[in-house]
């Protein structure tokens, strides 16, 4: 080997020891650079996609560690809305409060008529891209609603002061009133109303 290598002219010697440091390279690069990049992209790729794992953990642990106080918030939530509402009435309980009311104002009740329990309708408004509203109504199975046909007999202040009271009671509106003249020389006069309470479950 060592009379081969003497035998070649310094240009040639030159020319080889290039050819073996660029096959060196070539080698290195094939057998040890690049599978060491390619790994490095492997690895690379695999914390990428366990960073953005531990983001997903990080916010379901904040979500989980955060449900307590939520569901804490919506059961208050729940209990201002619950308070304005009356709790679900049996019929007696009903002609009862209705009976109280009208007898504390001076009025003569005449009839009492107590519908069925229903579910409440809710109005919802649905604007689509050409600002075309359309109302759909939706059944709440919460709130449920009754109706109570009352006929009274008494003057109209007496009359005034029972609708104001209903308006303050939570959860009753008065849907309908009207009234007629009575036949005598009193002023009293007779009244039916349509009185609407909304319950639900306390």
């Amino acid at each position: 080997m060592k009379d081969i290598v003497n035998q070649l002219s310094s240009r040639e010697k030159k020319l080889l020891y290039f050819l073996v440091c660029f096959l060196l390279i070539i080698g290195g690069w094939y057998f040890i650079i690049s599978p060491a990049l390619d790994k490095h992209t492997a690895l690379n790729n695999e914390y990428q996609s366990l960073l953005m794992q531990n983001s997903s953990k990080q916010i379901e642990l904040q979500r989980y560690l955060s449900a307590p106080e939520e569901l804490k918030e919506k059961q208050d939530s729940l209990n201002k809305i619950i308070k304005k509402y009356n709790p679900i009435l049996k019929d007696e309980k009903i002609d009862k409060l209705i009976t109280t009311l009208i007898l504390n104002n001076g009025l003569d009740p005449i009839s009492l008529t107590i519908g069925d329990i229903q579910d409440v309708q809710l109005q919802q408004d649905n604007t689509n891209e050409t600002n075309n509203t359309e109302n759909e109504t939706e059944q709440s199975a919460y709130v449920k609603q009754i109706s109570v046909n009352i006929t009274v007999l008494g003057t109209l202040t007496q009359m005034t002061k029972t609708i104001d009271d209903l308006h303050d009671m939570e959860g009753v509106q008065v849907s309908s009133f009207q009234y007629s003249e009575s036949m005598s020389n009193t002023n009293e006069k007779t009244a039916t109303m349509t009185i609407i309470l909304y319950m639900a479950e306390q």
